[in-house]
This record gives structure tokens, C-alpha cells and sequence, in this order.
């Protein structure tokens, strides 16, 4: 208060603003796990994955897990779909994106919401819920949080199933609505298999 004829045009609340502001525009990155960069053989890619991440589904209690999991410092959320039948796959995406949908809002009334560019999720989906990606993502986006990678899950997948899955994903991609494309489960051989059946690698 002393020095305030000093800030010239400025006044004690304008800086004040002006400070916060730095501080929140570079909040994110100090509240980032570590992360790792990806390589793929001779490849290195731009995307980094967080060292940690918390695996969501319908059978996780997604408000208390999402809730606990910010407060021990996770950002990163792995949301999985893996249904077995193709008759429950519409149900159970419409039943996820529901809870999702609440729980996100709940955060936000409890001010959650301060940190949402710090978090990302990774939607993990099997061959049967692929359309089941552009709710959740709409859900995600809606709310203010990003969605950094589509993974499928080729676990007990066959390989005929391969191409039509990628494209859709290749879809979303070029269209901007995800980041980055990858797969979950498998070893070196489905890895194989996939870039010799889908004509590239994910």
C-alpha cells in the first residue's frame, strides 16, 4: 500500500488479477503426473503418457473413485468398454455415459472444475463398442476435460476385425475429436498382425 503510486496505471486489484492470471494460465503443468514419451521401435512420437493412471468402467464407483483419485494427484483416467455381446454394447455405452455425465457435474458443484485442464482421459473401447467413443467424448469435451488417446482393445479380438475398426478410429482422428490412436492388450505378434492387415501401425 505504501508503493501503490508506483504501479503507475495499475491499481492494488488489477495486479492482484494480473497475477492470478499468470498463475492460472501455467497451473496445469505443475499438476501433471510425469509422463513418458512413447517410442515405437526406431519411432519416437510427440504424445507422452502419464506414468499413472486410474482404469474406470461400470463396475468402478465413478464418483468416489474420480474424486478420491484427484485428491492423491491422478490426472490421467483410463475409461474402459469391453462388451462381450454386440446386444448389451448400446445399453451399457448409454448406461456409462450417464453416470459419467453425473458425476462430472457433481465435481463441478463441489469445484472440482479448477483443475479440469490438468486432467485428460483415454477411452478404451472393444470392436463391440466402438460407436460408444463419440458419446463419451461429447460427455468429456462438454464438461471441459480433453480426451488424449482412443485405445482398442484387441484382447480375444480377430484379425478380419481389424480394418473396419481402424477406419473408424482413423475417422475421429482426422477429424480432430482425439489425439492420438493405440491399442491396448495383445503382444508383438497382434502388433504384427495389425500392421500387416490394416496396412500401417497405430
Amino acid at each position: 500500500r505504501d508503493r501503490e503510486d508506483a504501479l503507475g496505471d495499475l491499481t492494488m486489484q488489477s495486479l492482484c488479477q494480473r497475477c492470478v492470471d499468470k498463475w492460472v494460465a501455467n497451473f496445469p503443468e505443475h499438476m501433471e503426473l510425469p509422463s513418458i514419451p512413447v517410442h515405437v521401435g526406431d519411432k519416437s512420437y510427440a504424445l507422452k503418457l502419464p506414468v499413472a493412471g486410474l482404469m474406470l468402467s461400470l463396475t468402478t464407483n465413478l464418483e468416489t473413485d474420480i474424486s478420491d483419485a484427484l485428491e492423491d494427484g491422478i490426472r490421467h483416467f483410463y475409461i474402459l468398454l469391453s462388451s462381450a455381446d454386440s446386444s448389451v454394447a448400446v445399453s451399457n455405452g448409454r448406461l456409462l455415459i450417464l453416470r459419467l455425465t453425473d458425476v462430472l457435474m457433481k465435481l463441478r458443484r463441489r469445484t472440482y472444475h479448477y483443475i479440469r485442464a490438468a486432467v485428460a482421459f483415454t477411452i478404451v473401447t472393444s470392436p463391440n463398442d466402438m460407436d460408444t467413443f463419440h458419446g463419451l467424448r461429447k460427455t468429456i469435451v462438454t464438461q471441459g476435460y480433453r480426451v488424449a488417446a482412443w485405445l482398442l482393445d484387441v484382447r480375444n479380438m480377430k484379425a478380419a476385425q481389424f480394418p473396419a475398426c481402424w477406419a473408424s478410429m482413423s475417422a475421429a482422428h482426422a477429424a480432430g475429436d482425439v489425439a492420438a490412436l493405440g491399442l491396448k492388450g495383445g503382444g508383438p505378434k497382434t502388433y504384427e498382425t495389425w500392421k500387416t492387415v490394416c496396412k500401417g501401425s497405430p
